[in-house]
């Protein structure tokens, strides 16, 4: 949701609707933040698993750590990370979501 978006929701909603729209927000930031660090990208955490799933590949990972951060700048900036982070997010949120209306 871009800013704009969230500015005429929030416009059009009750106070009580703004609360529900910035937790929902909070929400997707969140979840968001958690699967883009799970990327197996050396400077992100998930690149902490790389040794373990490849365990003869050390000197690669050790290339990989050198341009990580370049290669994370690249996925940022080219928008291909949120084309690797936007799926995962949709499903866990689906999974959430009925987990929430199952217990509900």
């Amino acid at each position: 949701m871009s800013w704009t978006e969230f500015t005429v929701v929030a416009s059009l909603c009750a106070p009580t609707g703004v609360l529900k729209l910035v937790m929902a927000l909070i929400y997707e930031f969140n979840l968001a933040l958690g699967v883009f660090n799970l990327i197996p990208l050396p400077p992100l955490d998930g690149g902490h698993f790389l040794p373990y799933l490849f365990p003869r590949a050390g000197s690669f990972i050790h290339q990989l750590e050198q341009a990580g951060p370049f290669l994370l700048l690249l996925l940022l900036f080219s928008g291909a990370a949120g084309r690797v982070v936007r799926p995962v997010i949709h499903l866990i949120d689906a999974f959430y979501d009925s987990a929430v209306r199952f217990l509900i």
